[in-house]
């Protein structure tokens, strides 16, 4: 398969718009109608104007759905989310993201919803599982063959779990930016395009890195200047004022004996003795 395919039928959202139509009736009722009333009622451990503002935003976000700005409506979902967790809002962040094409989430949002104990006997529990399974239809599959098969795989900068080749990879349809990594290889990138539903199957090898030459020695520094002894000046003004000092000495020395000469006899002791 092109690393570039072309999108070739519509994304299934039309199943995605009749479940928002239904999630916007079916939490916008009035209190005393609501299957789950914790849309209406604070929790009595949550500050009152903390949940007044989580009602606000989630109310907010229902009449953005109905204008089809799903974009706005699923971050003011998320907002409310934060101020207070509500199976109603987690229910219709699934419905927004999956009106915006990111089923990946959506599955995974359904997933939650349908695993609270409220929503084991909530009305919008079938609706919740026949969305999911429409989500994770769209999925494309994609079959990456890899070399090496333990490479590290990132899908649009996020990090993918998995091992083994080839890799099962889901992608929302739409273009993406698969790479994969792996200590002692250069990275291996794919740009590509999948379809709703499609299961495209392709390669990457990454190259192995070929490490670079240790770097020359530095050049061998140029000889410094000589240091012989016999070209140093100072070593002859030692030797100069060495040989003077010695013919001093034995200048000294010559005098001394010069002055001092033998007895006429020849003797050492310094007595003549008499013959008769």
């Amino acid at each position: 398969m092109s690393s570039r395919a072309r999108v070739r039928r519509l994304l299934p959202r039309r199943s995605f718009a009749s479940a928002a139509t239904l999630a916007l009736l079916l939490f916008a009722r009035p209190a005393h109608a609501q299957t789950q009333p914790e849309v209406a009622t604070s929790p009595p451990t949550v500050d009152p104007g903390q949940g007044a503002e989580a009602q606000a935003l989630f109310r907010r976000g229902l009449e953005l759905g109905t204008e089809d700005r799903w974009a706005d409506a699923l971050s003011l979902f998320l907002r409310s989310r934060s101020l207070i967790e509500r199976p109603s809002t987690i229910f219709n962040i699934g419905v927004a993201l999956g009106r915006l094409g990111r089923f990946r989430e959506a599955v995974a949002t359904l997933d939650e919803y349908l695993a609270l104990p409220e929503a084991a006997t909530s009305d919008a529990r079938p609706e919740a599982q026949r969305l999911r399974a429409e989500a994770n239809a769209a999925l494309a599959e994609l079959s990456l063959a890899l070399a090496p098969e333990d490479a590290a795989v990132e899908v649009d900068g996020a990090a993918r779990e998995g091992s083994g080749t080839p890799r099962l990879v889901t992608l929302d349809p739409g273009r993406h930016i698969l790479r994969a990594r792996r200590e002692g290889f250069e990275d291996g990138m794919l740009e590509l395009s999948v379809l709703a539903a499609e299961h495209p199957s392709v390669s990457l090898t990454l190259a192995e890195r070929v490490l670079a030459p240790p770097p020359p020695p530095p050049p061998l520094a140029p000889p410094s200047p000589s240091t012989s002894l016999v070209d140093d000046p100072v070593f002859w003004i030692v030797v100069v004022a060495s040989t003077l000092a010695v013919g001093t000495a034995v200048g000294v020395g010559v005098g001394v004996a010069t002055s001092e000469s033998p007895p006429s006899n020849g003797g050492s002791t310094g007595i003549v003795l008499v013959v008769p």
